[in-house]
């Protein structure tokens, strides 16, 4: 639905496509399910189904929350821990690998400007650290 609101430039079509993705992957279950979404990232990321990114670098809609859920799940550790199909995303040519990346990148940074409690390496026991 997006890829023809894409082509044709109906972008309310593309804005209701997005919607109701961002609800399906909120509410997906992802236990052994990683494969769908490794099919969802090489079906955005193949055959001209959406634009790769620009010369000021942005993103295609689609891509972004894409992988930006991807992102979410990889570090809340929901899939891909033991799935073989997200080292093949990676290894895929294409912007997938850099695009994730990026997105990675940026949401260790939102995670520290939010104060949150870096590890420091020590790990405490009876509350003295080793």
């Amino acid at each position: 639905m997006y890829c023809f609101g894409d082509f044709y430039s109906i972008q309310s079509l593309k804005n209701l496509a997005l919607h109701k993705l961002r609800g399906d992957l909120l509410d997906f279950n992802y236990t052994g399910r990683a494969g769908d979404i490794a099919k969802l990232v090489r079906f955005i990321y193949s055959d001209g189904n959406t634009v790769d990114r620009d010369k000021e670098g942005r993103m295609d809609e689609l891509r972004q929350l894409v992988v930006e859920n991807v992102v979410l799940a990889v570090n809340n550790n929901k899939y891909f821990d033991k799935e073989k199909c997200f080292e093949e995303l990676l290894e895929m040519d294409g912007q997938f690998a850099s695009d994730f990346w990026r997105i990675l990148q940026e949401s260790k940074c939102s995670y520290e400007s939010k104060d949150i409690k870096k590890f420091d390496g020590t790990v405490p026991v009876n509350g003295a650290s080793i």
